[in-house]
């Protein structure tokens, strides 16, 4: 298993994780950009925004769907890699669980398949993605708001300690609220991500992780966490 989680941010603070990103994939095969979390009438500015994204790194080939139903159809076996994009994790998930899409989603990755998941696209690999609700609605009315779950257990946040002073407070106690619940998370500012090679956990970027279970644990770039 291979799958990067990315904790969101520009092109600047995504340097690390983006050249990471390029050195795991064949770039002779396309990857396909999922952007679903968005609004369909942001769909023609997404495909810009990844170009934009990847192409200093010489990822050239990038095919975009926009109808997740039709997911089915396509052979995934002709895909370097996966990329979820970030928007509203609620909408996102709803769909991939609606049309089936997260079960092939899961297939690619245990058939060794790469794949990207930016804020969004990198919670839905929470145990439950009730870990960001205090910063997404759920503008679908899901229900089942179980995850990817391959952190075995643990839920993950994005964009952590990148707002103002007050709203860094606020994202901080609620965190704590949830993992007093029994929840455990890694929090990702926008400048780090993890690479996730089945048990094995790596941090990139230039900012530390936290990890909130226990216990509250700060994990720098380039640590291994191994999962338990």
């Amino acid at each position: 298993m291979k799958v990067i989680l990315c904790g969101g941010g520009d092109a600047k603070q995504t340097e690390e994780v983006n050249k990471l990103y390029a050195s795991q994939i064949n770039k002779d095969k396309p990857i396909l950009y999922i952007p679903i979390a968005m609004e369909e009438n942001k769909f023609p500015s997404c495909i810009e925004w990844i170009q934009n994204e990847l192409l200093p790194y010489d990822i050239k080939k990038i095919e975009m769907i926009t109808n997740i139903y039709s997911l089915k159809e396509y052979d995934l076996k002709k895909y370097s890699s996966i990329y979820i994009g970030g928007g509203n994790t609620y909408r996102l998930l709803y769909l991939l669980k609606n049309s089936g899409a997260i079960q092939l989603i899961q297939n690619f990755i245990e058939n060794d398949g790469v794949v990207f998941g930016g804020s969004a696209g990198a919670i839905i690999f929470s145990n439950d993605i009730c870990c960001t609700d205090y910063a997404d609605e759920n503008v679908v009315n899901l229900i089942d708001t179980k995850g990817f779950d391959i952190l075995k257990g643990y839920d993950i946040c994005c964009h952590y300690t990148n707002r103002d002073t007050v709203r860094n407070a606020y994202e901080f106690q609620w965190i704590s609220d949830y993992v007093a619940k029994g929840n455990k998370v890694f929090a990702l500012p926008e400048e780090t991500s993890l690479f996730v090679e089945d048990d094995k956990v790596t941090v990139i970027g230039s900012v530390q992780c936290t990890l909130f279970g226990t216990d509250v644990a700060t994990l720098k770039p380039n640590m291994v966490y191994h999962l338990r």
